[in-house]
């Protein structure tokens, strides 16, 4: 194993590492104060050069990359994800269960390894991770208000984890694999575009907040801590508009009624931001 390829299973397993650690009373202590810094190897990792590691046995086969989009998106992940660990530091030390660590690792793992996963299996396992660890993590210590907003939170992700997966498995059916790559050749060869496009505007749409499948993210982004803001923003990236672009065929594929829906839907999503988000009296 080289340098590089160790570095990349380091920036997922990491997170891990220290969530294990913070189970136990004897290295709890350590894991703690590592929590707000858990993010650098990753942000450093950037740097590398292009790199893949095959994780055979792993997933059917699932592996690992650093290319010039996961490196674009794991830079904002883990900068997000160093600021709600040092925003983070005053809750993670007095929470008496020590819970709120915890999860915050795993949604952390989550993140990293949407942005390094090389095929929908992967990426799939990582996203559903780290969504329901952020959950579990935004329900720490919460009041009646967060908790209200976190159960439409819960059901908004079930839908959508249930929509990507009809989407990967009817994407495998037409592929040679789960590669990114031969899903976007499955998705180009298949019959039923519309349906898959479809799946994955609505899919990929929840996790992002698109204008019309919103109505999760004003309530628990008002309620939440300042502190959990920035993870659950790096969550949206990873999981809703990564997920996006390493399936949808860019450049590839002819549909302009479908690109001009979301070209105009992008411009109202734009509107409706400046026109309400104006108005709003909670930052």
């Amino acid at each position: 194993m080289t340098t590089g390829e160790f570095l990349l299973l380091l920036i997922p397993t990491w997170p891990l590492l220290l969530a294990l650690a913070a189970a136990f009373p004897t290295t709890r202590p350590l894991a703690l104060r590592c929590l707000p810094w858990a993010a650098l190897p990753a942000l450093f990792t950037v740097f590398l050069p292009d790199v893949e590691l095959q994780l055979d046995g792993v997933m059917l086969g699932a592996s690992l990359q650093l290319d010039a989009t996961g490196r674009v998106f794991l830079a904002l992940v883990s900068l997000l994800w160093l600021a709600s660990g040092l925003l983070a530091r005053g809750r993670v030390r007095t929470d008496a269960s020590h819970d709120l660590a915890t999860f915050l690792l795993l949604a952390m793992s989550g993140s990293f390894a949407m942005a390094l996963a090389a095929d929908g299996l992967l990426f799939f396992a990582a996203a559903t991770l780290g969504g329901y660890a952020l959950y579990a993590a935004l329900m720490c210590a919460a009041g009646a208000a967060t908790r209200q907003s976190g159960t439409v939170l819960v059901v908004l992700l079930v839908i959508s984890d249930l929509l990507v997966f009809e989407l990967l498995l009817l994407l495998g059916q037409g592929a040679q694999g789960f590669d990114f790559v031969a899903l976007r050749d499955g998705f180009l060869a298949s019959e039923s575009q519309g349906l898959l496009l479809g799946l994955l505007v609505a899919g990929f749409g929840i996790k992002f907040g698109l204008l019309g499948l919103h109505f999760w993210l004003p309530p628990i982004f008002v309620c939440c801590a300042a502190a959990l803001r920035p993870a659950l923003i790096a969550y949206m990236f990873a999981a809703g508009v990564l997920g996006g672009l390493r399936l949808l065929p860019v450049g590839e594929l002819a549909a302009p009624r479908v690109a001009d829906a979301l070209h105009w839907w992008a411009w109202m999503t734009l509107v409706y931001a400046l026109l309400v988000g104006g108005q709003q009296a909670h930052y």
